[in-house]
Parts: C-alpha cells; structure tokens; sequence
C-alpha cells in the first residue's frame, strides 16, 4: 500500500495532519476492527483489479468486500460489516471498475448515495471509498471522489461534496492525489475555508504545485515545490496552513540548482524575502519554510 496524504486542516490536531510533508497512514491491511462483527469464511472470486470476496455476518448480513488480493478483499469485507455493526447501516462494496491512474470502488450504504473512491489499487480504491462513506455517516455531508486525470509529475483527483463546489488535489500517483482531495475536503467543511490545486509543474529539481484557498474576506494563493509532486502538493499544504494562520502569506517564487543541491525561496509580502538550501529540492524547501516562519 502506497503512503497516504495527510489531512490539509488550519487546526492541526483537530485534523490529526503531520508538521511534514507525505506522512504515512495504516494500510487498510493492518485495520483495527471497531466492532466484534463475527462473519463466516467467503470464497474470493476474481474481479477487475483483483477479487470480491462476499461474506454472510450475523446480525449484520451479506457483504462484499473489494481488493487487489483476495486478503485484502476479505480485509475490507469484514471492515464493512464492523462499520454495519456500528453505524446501523448496512454497507457493502458495490461496483468497481478501472480508471485513469487505477481503480475505483464504490461503497453503498443503507440511507445515503453511493461514495466513489478511486486509488492506485483496487485495495487503495475500495478503501478511501470506506473512508469517505464513514465521513459522510460521521459529519452527514458526503464527499465522493470525481474526475481523475494526469497532472505534469503525476495525476490529479477531484473530489465533490455536500454543499461544496469540487475540490482538486494531486500527487504523484492517484492513491496519493485522491487522498489529498479527501483531505482537502475534510478542512473545508470544518473550516468553512476551502482549498484546491489549480496547476502543476515541472520545475528544477522536481515539480511545482499551487493551492488556492477562499478566506472569510477573499482568497490566497501559495506556490510550494518538492522533489515529487507529492511532496510539493504536501509543501502547499503547510504553507497554507501557516498564511491562514498567521495571516503572513508565503510563497515559492524561485528554485535554483547550488553546488549543495538546491535553494528554494519565498516571498512573504513585508519584510525580506526567506531562502533555504538543501541536498533535494524537498528539503530545500522545507528550510525556506522553517527560516520564513
């Protein structure tokens, strides 16, 4: 399972987000069950992507599960029937189907629409799209994953949801640039401040990518770079973060190659310009960022 992209949240611990860029998040793998949901043993049958696996669960019923081997199929089946057990819902793997960059998943839950989530894997797929039904069951605003593209470094991921326009993230594959988007997602509808990629580039030492983000009296536009477009993504993240604030709005206005690898620097309204240097583009940037703040 590839690493996953943290939340993008103006408040830190209220969106469990890390101070760098690209954390890693649990496999679906290795989830903890939330609920005793005893089920019987399922025969794995092979599907786009990988297997279904459709298991009967007492007190719960038939659920299907979805994953690029049938382990993980049988991971997320159960995962499903914990979530029933939980939330009253009866919710089960529906369709999956190949897409630009991978796979999606859709996840039907009794009472609400279906949740597409896409991802590089059908495992990665059918997990986010778990993730964004038990969302919508844990804040009533669904989110589900839209429109998938390449991007200049890698792809790009749509995401929609109640009351909100779309939203873009990007990484450098569609597991990590779909997770963006839901995290993108899950700031915007705590903070009331909404954040999405308009663009990405190929730049020296790596790639460039920007967010965008309405405040309460307009908006704000930041420029990060990295050595992946994950990492650049990852970079915006936390200089939005720290504009929003701080209301001290920093952003990469130039990257250069130095004998020590490269320098980053940024523009921060008043006061001197902030550079930093690094062995990666990646670390340059996040010494800019560290000497600016």
């Amino acid at each position: 399972m590839r690493k996953l992209v943290c939340a993008l949240a103006v408040a830190v611990a209220a969106a469990g987000m890390a101070a760098g860029p690209a954390a890693a998040a649990p496999a679906p793998a290795a989830e903890a069950p939330r609920a005793a949901v005893t089920c019987g043993t399922g025969v794995p049958v092979a599907t786009t992507g990988g297997y279904r696996v459709l298991l009967h669960c007492p007190g719960v019923g038939y659920v299907s599960g979805a994953g690029t081997t049938a382990a993980d199929a049988d991971t997320r089946a159960r995962a499903l029937a914990n979530t029933s057990a939980a939330t009253g819902r009866a919710c089960t793997t529906g369709a999956v189907n190949t897409t630009t960059g991978g796979y999606l998943a859709v996840v039907e839950c009794g009472g609400l629409p279906w949740v597409f989530g896409k991802g590089t894997t059908l495992t990665d797929a059918a997990y986010l799209a778990h993730l964004q039904a038990s969302d919508a069951m844990s804040s009533g605003k669904v989110c589900s994953t839209g429109t998938t593209n390449t991007t200049p470094g890698g792809y790009l991921a749509a995401i929609e949801c109640t009351g909100l326009d779309w939203l873009i993230g990007r990484g450098t594959t569609l597991t990590e640039a779909a997770l963006f988007a839901r995290a993108l997602a899950v700031d915007a509808l705590a903070s009331g401040r909404p954040c999405s990629s308009r663009s990405s580039l190929a730049t020296t030492g790596g790639f460039q990518s920007d967010l965008e983000c309405r405040t309460f009296t307009g908006s704000l536009r930041v420029l990060a770079v990295g050595t992946t477009l994950t990492d650049a993504a990852s970079e915006s993240r936390v200089l939005a973060i720290n504009s929003l604030a701080t209301g001290r709005v920093c952003s990469t206005v130039g990257n250069v190659a130095v004998p020590a690898g490269y320098r980053v620097t940024l523009n921060c309204g008043s006061g001197p310009w902030a550079s930093g240097e690094g062995p990666t583009l990646s670390e340059a940037a996040r010494v800019a960022r560290g000497n600016a703040y």
